[in-house]
């Protein structure tokens, strides 16, 4: 009995936390969420990182395309809610982390990105173009969110998140309103590249066989 009556006099606070909770709406933030690791372990696990490398030695040909990932979280840190409507934010170029050269190293950004309808994130497509400078030099695109009507910026301080370490590199903790894209074209040597079946690995090696048996760099991984 004087179990029920706890019950009964509970039930009304648990039901106005809950409608205070259900009307509470915070700042919704935006940030990078771009995860690298093994290829033997799933991208679930993969760690977040500041950084994404696009390697034109592992394509043949003279434009690459790479997408970067933004997710949008709630204030309650967790994923944002989904809205049905389209919301825009936008990315520009970060100058004090940028060696290339727009319209030559890269196409220039566009003023706006778009989360769609009932998503809670979204790609920024980055366009490279092959250049003979990135056989001996790393070029680097520094890309900085901006914060609008629609999402803040609240990850300046990302966290390493537990359970998202399968990759050689795990970052204790980084700026995730920013991010980097190192761009070269050095042919690293494949996963599956055989010394034994080969020989010693170089990249004019490797360009002769694809040509002469239609493989590509991809086969080898």
């Amino acid at each position: 009995m004087r179990k029920l009556l706890y019950i009964w006099i509970l039930l009304p606070l648990c039901i106005a936390c809950e409608r205070d909770l259900m009307s509470y709406e915070g700042e919704e933030a935006i940030y990078f969420a771009v995860q690298s690791g093994h290829s033997y372990a799933s991208e679930k696990d993969w760690p977040y990182m500041p950084y994404t490398l696009a390697e034109f030695g592992k394509v043949q040909e003279d434009t690459m395309v790479v997408n970067i990932k933004v997710m949008i979280t709630g204030p309650d840190g967790f994923f944002g809610p989904e809205k049905d409507y389209p919301r825009p934010f936008r990315v520009v170029v970060n100058p004090d982390s940028t060696t290339a050269r727009e319209g030559i190293d890269y196409r220039a950004l566009v003023d706006e990105y778009t989360v769609e309808a009932n998503r809670s994130y979204a790609y920024i497509p980055v366009l490279f173009y092959r250049q003979p400078e990135m056989k001996n030099d790393t070029v680097t695109l520094g890309l900085k969110l901006v914060a609008n009507d629609h999402f803040s910026l609240t990850f300046k301080e990302f966290d390493k998140m537990e359970g998202f370490t399968s990759g050689s590199v795990v970052f204790e903790q980084f700026d995730a309103t920013m991010h980097k894209i190192l761009v070269t074209d050095i042919m690293p040597k494949p996963s599956q590249w055989s010394d034994w079946e080969f020989g010693t690995f170089t990249p004019e090696k490797l360009n002769r066989i694809c040509l002469e048996l239609g493989y590509t760099y991809a086969d080898f991984q």
